[in-house]
C-alpha cells in the first residue's frame, strides 16, 4: 500500500513536470522563426506538441491522463488563464473608438454565433460543436473555444475540431486581408481597416498581425475592437450556459462565475494604475495557464485522428 502511494506520488509530480516542460518549450519556439514571423500564438504550438506525444508515446499519454493532472488542467488551470485574461482589457482605450466600436463589437459576437448554430445545424453537426466554433469565430478563438467548453461541457473531439477550424480561417485571413488592403478591393482607410480586422480575425494574434502589417493606426484601432470582442466574453458565457441548461434539460444551472471574475478583473485593471511589470508578469502567467490547457488537450487519446 505504501509503494502504491510513493509510485502515485511520482507519477503525480513526474505528470506536471512533463506538462511544465512541454508548454516551456511551446513558449520558447512561439519566440523564433517562422512561429514568430508568421505570429502562431504558442496555445496552438501547446496542443499540437500534445497531439504529437499523444500520438508518438500512447502509454506515456495514458499515464499523464490517469495522473488527474490533464482533468485539472482543462477545468481550474483553464478557468484561472481566462480569468487572469482580463488584464489584458483597459477600459479608457476602449472608449477611444467611442460607443459605435461597442455597438459594432456585440452585434458581430452574438450575430457570428447565431449564424454558426444555424450554418451548422445546415451541415448536420452537432449542436455544441456549432457552438464552440461560433464561440471561437465570435470572440477570440482557442482561448474562447476552451472557455465556451467549460461552459456546456463538450467531448475533447468537439474541442480539438473547433480550434483547428477557428485557426485555420483565422490564419487564412491574417495573411489574406493586408492584401485586400494593398489592392483597395473596399476601399477602407487605415483606421477603418483596423477596425474591420479587429470585428472580424478570430485570435488575438491574428489580429495585431494583420494589423501591423496594415499600418500601425490600423492595428492600434484593431486591437482595441478585439478587447471589445474579448469583454462580450461575459454576457456571452452566461448566454450559452442559458441556452445548453434549457436544451439539455437539466435543473441544476452551470453558471460560469468564472466570466464574472473575468470582469472584475478587467474593472480592477482599468481602475487602478497597475506597473507595467505586474502587468507584464500575468499576461505571461495568463499564457502559461492556457497553454498548459490546450496542451492537456491535445494527450486526449481521441485526438489520435487529427
Amino acid at each position: 500500500m505504501i509503494g502504491q502511494s510513493l509510485k502515485h506520488f511520482f507519477t503525480h509530480k513526474f505528470a506536471w513536470f512533463c506538462l511544465i516542460f512541454l508548454v516551456s518549450f511551446s513558449l520558447l519556439l512561439s519566440l523564433f522563426p517562422p512561429f514568430s514571423t508568421l505570429y502562431i500564438s504558442p496555445l496552438i504550438i501547446s496542443v499540437i506538441l500534445g497531439m504529437m506525444i499523444a500520438n508518438l508515446l500512447p502509454h506515456q499519454a495514458h499515464l499523464l491522463k490517469e495522473s488527474g493532472v490533464l482533468t485539472i488542467s482543462t477545468k481550474q488551470i483553464l478557468r484561472l488563464g481566462i480569468i487572469l485574461f482580463g488584464f489584458r482589457i483597459n477600459f479608457q482605450n476602449i472608449t477611444e473608438l467611442g460607443s459605435n466600436a461597442l455597438i459594432l463589437a456585440f452585434l458581430v459576437v452574438f450575430s457570428t454565433f447565431f449564424i454558426a448554430l444555424f450554418v451548422g445545424k445546415f451541415l448536420g453537426l452537432s449542436k455544441s460543436l456549432s457552438a464552440l466554433i461560433g464561440s471561437g469565430s465570435a470572440i477570440c478563438g482557442a482561448a474562447a473555444v476552451m472557455a465556451g467548453s467549460s461552459t456546456i461541457k463538450s467531448n475533447e473531439q468537439e474541442i480539438a475540431t473547433a480550434i483547428c477550424t477557428v485557426v485555420l480561417f483565422g490564419t487564412t485571413f491574417m495573411f489574406v486581408y493586408p492584401i485586400i488592403f494593398r489592392l483597395n478591393l473596399l476601399d477602407f482607410n487605415d483606421v477603418f481597416m483596423g477596425v474591420f480586422t479587429g470585428a472580424s480575425l478570430h485570435e488575438v494574434a491574428h489580429v495585431i498581425a494583420a494589423g501591423a502589417a496594415i499600418s500601425d493606426e490600423a492595428k492600434q484601432s484593431a486591437v482595441i475592437v478585439k478587447m471589445l470582442r474579448v469583454l462580450m466574453l461575459v454576457p456571452f458565457l452566461i448566454l450559452l450556459s442559458g441556452i445548453f441548461k434549457q436544451t439539455s434539460g437539466e435543473k441544476k444551472s452551470v453558471f460560469p462565475f468564472f466570466a464574472l471574475y473575468f470582469f472584475i478583473v478587467a474593472c480592477i485593471n482599468s481602475l487602478l494604475n497597475l506597473p507595467e511589470i505586474l502587468l507584464t508578469v500575468l499576461n505571461w502567467l495568463c499564457v502559461f495557464l492556457l497553454c498548459m490547457a490546450m496542451c492537456a488537450l491535445g494527450f486526449h487519446p481521441k485526438q489520435k485522428c487529427l
